[in-house]
């Protein structure tokens, strides 16, 4: 590796190989969020335990620090990385910019509202099923939610909770569903609902808003960065304020259309081919070979 004379050594997911301590070349690494530092009880241990030992190394010796929102961006600066070394490129639409709806996946109901995701900590589906009962106990009749994502660590309570869910008529939990199968869940949703207690970018949003799907969010610096004026937000630890919003969306028609509108418009703006146009000159300015100052990524 030392012999290849590569200008740029790239870590697409925190860290640096040790093979590149023998080579040459501008080292780039891509950090998707600090997750570990903001939310580390929400981290896998193995993950936390790995990133604890070794992020450091990587943002002392890395060129160049790439993140996907000026969100993640700002909170590495925070922790004293130099502006300079940082760049933030937004992600595009996610694995469905180009995919064409399939049929729903079986046991999907008529109506029904969704959440996209690996159900673990982090994403704090507990949420979504304490709103979902406080709207029951209002007298609101919420469409079921549905819940597709894969079960992740810390799932055995509440996987508990949505089979009891289930039983109850109110919540389907579909598992992992491939690209065509989303899409279709997408476009058929009357709300998609990302209540995360942390997100570095956060695909599930950009990828309701290109589909036309109703948006509430998490109130994080990082989904109103992405989503703007196109989503409802709530604090995530908050389901009496979900509740209130859900019920904001369901009681109002007009409301819905506008937020399909606006999540169509907005989701134009992310584009994975400007994101790689940006990565590469990015490695270009790594190199030497570009301007090597940074502006903060452009908000929409």
């Amino acid at each position: 590796m030392a012999a290849d004379g590569n200008r740029v050594l790239f870590g697409p997911n925190y860290l640096f190989p040790e093979l590149f301590r023998a080579a040459r070349g501008a080292r780039v690494a891509t950090v998707h969020d600090l997750g570990v530092l903001a939310v580390p009880w929400a981290v896998r241990p193995d993950s936390a335990e790995a990133l604890r030992e070794r992020l450091e190394q990587t943002l002392f010796s890395a060129d160049l620090l790439l993140t996907p929102s000026e969100a993640v961006r700002r909170e590495l600066i925070a922790i004293g990385v130099s502006p300079g070394r940082v760049r933030a490129i937004h992600h595009g639409t996610g694995v469905l910019a180009e995919t064409a709806p399939t049929a729903l996946p079986p046991g999907t109901p008529p109506r029904y509202a969704l959440h996209v995701g690996t159900v673990e900590p982090r994403k704090n589906v507990p949420a979504l099923l304490a709103a979902w009962r406080l709207l029951r106990a209002r007298g609101i009749d919420p469409p079921p939610l549905v819940l597709c994502g894969g079960w992740g660590w810390k799932a055995e309570e509440i996987r508990r909770e949505i089979e009891a869910a289930g039983r109850e008529g109110w919540a389907v939990h579909l598992g992992y569903v491939g690209p065509g199968e989303l899409a279709a869940l997408y476009a058929g949703a009357e709300i998609v609902a990302l209540p995360s207690f942390y997100e570095g970018f956060g695909l599930p949003a950009i990828e309701a808003l290109q589909a036309g799907a109703p948006l509430v969010a998490s109130d994080l610096s990082v989904l109103r960065e992405v989503a703007g004026d196109a989503a409802l937000y709530a604090p995530p630890d908050r389901p009496d304020l979900w509740a209130d919003r859900i019920a904001e969306l369901l009681g109002n028609a007009d409301l819905r259309e506008e937020l399909r509108r606006k999540g169509r418009e907005r989701a134009g703006a992310f584009d994975w081919n400007r994101s790689a146009e940006t990565t590469a000159r990015a490695f270009r300015a790594a190199a030497g070979l570009e301007d090597g100052i940074y502006p903060p990524a452009p908000l929409i």
